[in-house]
């Protein structure tokens, strides 16, 4: 049987080093097909790397529900240098996975931290309308034991759409206090996943099927926020078809009203001349 999502291990170059990446798409959907599929692009945290079994499980079945999924590996925990990786990766990936027309930019810990970096920098420039939003998986509001020092300002700062997937025991992000950061930001979608640490993993360890019920929840809380901005998306474009309508309208019955103002001077001044 030929398996249901094909994988492509390709090596993006940065600053003369190579980064590897994973693309992965449902079997028998082809790169230049006449369907626009969801794109995502997911990167680990502070340790480990794209082949994280948490992270490989959401991509597979991203990939099963038919988007397009790139996961890719940058270790290190200077955040300034992961955040201009993953904005050499999402400029390869958006150039040469064409018929990918909107992408969702994310990661797990550290990997969220970055992605919403990549959401900041990349506001006022062309690659900006390639994004729809953001995925932040156990998003390190502050450091473990200290809630002091909040993480809060890039999250602020973004326009972006978020979405939160977190435990509501993560030791790096205490759900109070996210919830009184998100009263400051623009848009944002939150799942909290009950007695779940940082990990997203239960008190009591959690069996096969319980860590499998995990990875759905992940992806359905995904794919349903996506489906959600792709609806706003349409309502807000008919919303502005109708007023170019109604602005052309408008301007045609203007011009309608001038031209007949125009047409009476004529005639006034004909009659005059007569």
């Amino acid at each position: 049987m030929s398996p249901i999502v094909d994988k492509s291990l390709i090596q993006i170059q940065f600053d003369g080093k190579l980064i590897d990446t994973c693309v992965e798409r449902k079997t028998g959907t082809k790169l230049h097909s006449e369907s626009s599929p969801n794109g995502i692009v997911l990167t680990h945290g502070a340790g480990g790397d794209m082949n994280l079994p948490q992270l490989s499980a959401l991509a597979q079945l991203l990939a099963m529900d038919g988007w397009v999924v790139v996961r890719f590996t940058c270790k290190g925990l200077n955040l300034a240098y992961r955040i201009k990786v993953y904005m050499a990766v999402l400029e390869y990936v958006v150039s040469q996975i064409v018929d990918v027309k909107s992408w969702v930019i994310g990661g797990r810990s550290m990997g969220a931290r970055a992605a919403v970096g990549v959401a900041n920098d990349i506001a006022g420039i062309p690659l900006d309308a390639k994004v729809a939003g953001v995925v932040c998986i156990s998003y390190p509001l502050h450091p473990k034991g200290d809630t002091a020092s909040l993480r809060d300002g890039p999250l602020k700062e973004c326009v972006k759409s978020l979405c939160f997937i977190s435990g509501t025991r993560d030791e790096m992000c205490e759900k109070c206090l996210l919830e009184k950061v998100l009263q400051n930001v623009k848009t944002f979608n939150v799942n909290w996943i009950d007695d779940a640490n940082h990990g997203l993993s239960l008190r009591k360890k959690a069996k096969g099927d319980q860590q499998t019920q995990i990875e759905q929840i992940m992806k359905e809380t995904i794919v349903n926020w996506a489906l959600q901005l792709s609806q706003d998306r349409t309502k807000a474009v008919d919303v502005r078809d109708v007023d170019d309508k109604v602005i052309d309208e408008l301007g045609e019955t203007k011009r309608k009203r001038d031209t007949s103002k125009t047409v009476k001077k004529v005639n006034r001044k004909t009659k005059k001349q007569k």
